[in-house]
């Protein structure tokens, strides 16, 4: 069994401490060691319409599932909060989880830009614990 450490990124803009806590809650039922950094509120990016702000986390787990499966069981569990299609156009975002990091491969290296995401990573020390637990130096981050 390979473990595999991802860092994973948290969003929503609607009913955002509760959905937050619900997928927070999900995720912790399969990864129960999971770390996070405290949520921040950040404004609405790339929106033209809805202005309501975001709630946003970010944490880190070791895990042996793939890229692949954890896509799938993201996506399982913004439905299970109640993410729908519709709401996009209306620029509602219920919850939104990001794979970041897998192993040492940035996986969405643009997210790693913004300024909340940026500094939850250093707030976790997360380059230097990803460097500890893989033995292996990670890229700029």
């Amino acid at each position: 069994m390979n473990h595999h450490l991802c860092l994973i990124a948290l969003g929503s803009n609607c009913e955002a401490s509760l959905n937050l806590d619900k997928a927070r809650q999900q995720l912790q039922c399969h990864f129960p060691f999971i770390v996070w950094n405290r949520e921040l509120e950040t404004p609405p990016f790339q929106m033209q319409s809805n202005r309501s702000l975001f709630l946003n986390q970010v944490g880190y787990f070791c895990t042996d599932y793939s890229p692949d499966d954890l896509y799938a069981l993201f996506k399982a569990i913004e439905i299970a909060v109640g993410r729908e299609k519709k709401d996009k156009a209306l620029e509602i975002i219920k919850i939104d989880i990001d794979l970041l990091i897998y192993d040492t491969e940035i996986v969405r290296p643009n997210d790693l830009n913004y300024a909340h995401i940026s500094k939850s990573i250093k707030e976790l020390n997360y380059k230097k614990v990803a460097e500890e637990i893989l033995h292996t130096p990670m890229p700029p981050i």
